[in-house]
C-alpha cells in the first residue's frame, strides 16, 4: 500500500485486513467491478461503525492493482500507489 504499510484483500472470502494495530479485519460489502475500477465498502468486524468506501484502480493490461483510495468520515480520503508483493493477485 505504501512504503511501510500493507493491506491484504481476499476477494473469495470477502475479507480485507488493514495494516494497523492488530491488523483489523473488515467484511467486504457491495463489491462491483466496472472497467478498470473495483469499488466496495468495508466494515470492521471489531468496530461496526468503522466503515470505508474503497476504490482500487487496475492496470488495464495486467488487471493488477495500481492505485488504492479509501475514504471514511473519521479519516477523510487517502490515496496510495499499490505494489503487489506476493506475485498472487489475491
Amino acid at each position: 500500500l505504501d512504503e511501510y504499510g500493507r493491506d491484504v484483500i481476499d476477494r473469495n472470502k470477502k475479507l480485507y485486513w488493514m495494516d494497523g494495530d492488530d491488523d483489523p479485519c473488515f467484511d467486504i460489502l457491495n463489491y462491483k467491478r466496472t472497467g478498470n475500477k473495483e469499488t466496495f465498502t468495508i466494515k470492521s468486524k471489531e468496530e461496526p461503525d468503522n466503515v470505508y468506501q474503497m476504490t482500487i484502480t487496475l492496470n488495464p493490461t495486467t488487471k493488477g492493482p495500481v492505485e488504492h483510495t479509501r475514504q471514511s468520515k473519521n479519516y477523510g480520503k487517502q490515496t496510495y500507489k499499490v505494489k503487489t508483493t506476493s506475485g498472487d493477485a489475491r
